[in-house]
């Protein structure tokens, strides 16, 4: 007898080619490096997210020239010299890598800096990163001595120097290598620094030089960029919730195309496969970053697995995602060592299972591991996204699944990472 969603409706299968909006990780580095380079920068595919946008508008506050066209932007770099313009407050709104990535590139700001986000990203730690960036000499003011606003002026003396890194955070990393290139010497990065290496790879495209050891990071100080020409890949992150979406809705079968398949974002892809669905992806193009292409069907017998520690960093996004899958997977899904779902845009493990309690999904959690059961039919009833884009998408896409109606509340804040979704959406459903 072959197992099927524990529902009574038939949803409508989900069929179809779509390529998802530039990678938005990728997309805050490229216009980071765009900035620090000397002349014109061309980006195609940059992400049209809310995130990216505040990115762009902080750059502009600094002087820096962005400009956008049909399809494509035009970026045009301080040449290595950010100018003293004086005291300045940047908005990060929503967005956590916004706001990390300014901390170390402006190292060397002379005047004063106090950084903003909006009330959920007021709410998250930035401690780590002030921590990891004061080994430069840099002096911060933190409320409460961990959240924003966060207040410095830069070092204008700053050295290179042996930097460890106490936390995983790809933000945090990255900052620190926007602040080795602008010091004087010799920057090693050390400790924690197994997280995505989107920066590590572009950096050379823009003429740097970086050296990625198993266990450091050497960057050279004073480093000349030259503008460049990039195209951005596609955003993994994105598909996996058109992933989670066909393997789930009988009769479903998509295509995503031009998507990054970088080996450290694609954990969810290899956890999905454990589990037995149907899902392949191929690796067509593999210059700075890997391109290809993802396909997935229907999956009638899914098995429960166990994400443990070291695999949180490459799946760490998808864990929503993924604990949905996992309610119609014989045995669930439970998961180690995600603490760092706790200081997202919300604390994700509270939101999934305040949800899934709605639901009546059974989820117990402790500080970092959660566990979520399995073949578990969808009740209906009235979610909350609590501003969180990652949680409004997996529970838009439950929707799609529950004998009863479910409702999630405050959608808008997808157009944070995902502003086309319900197109895609509409361009799939059959």
């Amino acid at each position: 007898m072959v197992a099927t969603l524990l529902t009574e409706k038939i949803p409508p299968p989900l069929i179809g080619k779509i390529s998802p909006p530039g990678d938005k990780s990728i997309s805050h580095r490229a216009l980071f490096f765009a900035a620090l380079s000397e002349g014109k920068t061309e980006i195609r595919g940059l992400s049209s997210s809310e995130d990216v946008m505040s990115t762009v508008n902080n750059l502009r506050k600094l002087g820096v020239k962005v400009i956008f066209y049909e399809n494509r932007v035009e970026v045009f770099g301080l040449g290595g010299q950010i100018y003293d313009l004086g005291p300045k407050c940047l908005d990060a709104g929503n967005s956590g890598t916004t706001f990390r990535f300014f901390m170390g590139f402006l190292a060397r700001y002379p005047s004063l800096v106090t950084l903003i986000g909006d009330k959920s990203l007021s709410q998250r730690s930035m401690a780590p990163t002030a921590q990891a960036l004061s080994q430069f000499g840099i002096k911060f003011t933190l409320n409460n001595r961990k959240y924003p606003p966060v207040s410095f002026t830069g070092n204008q003396c700053l050295e290179g120097r042996k930097v460890e890194v106490t936390h995983f955070s790809a933000q945090l990393k990255s900052a620190l290598i926007f602040a080795a290139l602008q010091s004087q010497g010799k920057t090693e990065i050390f400790g924690k620094i197994e997280t995505r290496d989107h920066t590590e790879r572009m950096l050379p495209l823009f003429g740097g030089k970086i050296e990625a050891r198993p266990s450091s990071i050497i960057v050279e100080g004073n480093q000349k960029l030259s503008g460049k020409f990039i195209e951005i890949p596609g955003d993994v992150s994105s598909a996996a919730y058109w992933v989670g979406a066909a393997i789930l809705i009988p009769g479903s079968k998509i295509v995503i195309q031009s998507v990054c398949l970088n080996p450290k974002r694609i954990g969810y892809l290899e956890v999905l496969k454990r589990m037995g669905a149907n899902v392949e992806w191929s690796i067509e193009q593999d210059e700075w970053e890997p391109l290809g292409t993802i396909r997935c069907e229907y999956s009638p017998l899914l098995n429960g697995t166990h994400i443990d520690a070291n695999e949180i960093s490459s799946l760490i996004d998808e864990l929503p995602i993924l604990s949905l899958i996992g309610t119609q997977a014989v045995g669930g899904l439970s998961v180690d060592g995600a603490h760092a779902l706790r200081n997202k845009e919300t604390d994700r493990i509270k939101a999934l299972e305040e949800n899934f309690k709605i639901l009546s999904v059974p989820f117990f959690s402790t500080e970092g591991s959660f566990k979520v059961a399995g073949k578990v039919n969808l009740r209906g009833g009235v979610t909350d996204s609590f501003g969180d884009h990652r949680i409004a998408m997996t529970f838009y896409i439950a929707s799609l699944l529950s004998s009863n109606e479910i409702k999630v509340l405050n959608t808008s804040c997808i157009a944070v990472s995902y502003p086309e979704f319900f197109q895609h959406y509409r361009e799939l459903v059959v």
